[in-house]
């Protein structure tokens, strides 16, 4: 599926892959998404939705990294997360992107 930002987004940075089996501190649930947490895996601070862990440890890789995105850009959803997409745009560049933000094409 492809959609169209409609809204900017900056992301909060870059992250390293997570290996499956990493352990994650959970600290906070996300009030505004359902089913995602703030958490620190080995020692970066993040935030990670409960299909990617089970009794503290990631369940599969895992990289929290959001894409920046600039209104017009399209991009390739590759996964869907309570209103959080896994995309990829043109340039080949992947994160993470509030759903908010786009609009089918």
């Amino acid at each position: 599926m492809k959609v169209k930002v409609n809204k900017k987004h900056v992301s909060e940075g870059n992250f390293p892959l997570f290996k499956a089996g990493s352990t994650i501190l959970l600290k906070d649930e996300c009030n505004e998404f359902f089913a995602w947490y703030s958490c620190e895996i080995e020692g970066y601070s993040t935030y990670i939705h409960e299909d990617y862990f089970e009794n503290g440890k990631l369940t599969a890789d895992y990289n929290p990294t959001e894409l920046d995105a600039e209104s017009g850009d399209i991009l390739e959803v590759l996964l869907i997360k309570n209103n959080w997409l896994y995309c990829r745009t043109q340039n080949e560049s992947y994160g993470w992107i509030p759903g908010d933000n786009v609009k089918t094409i």
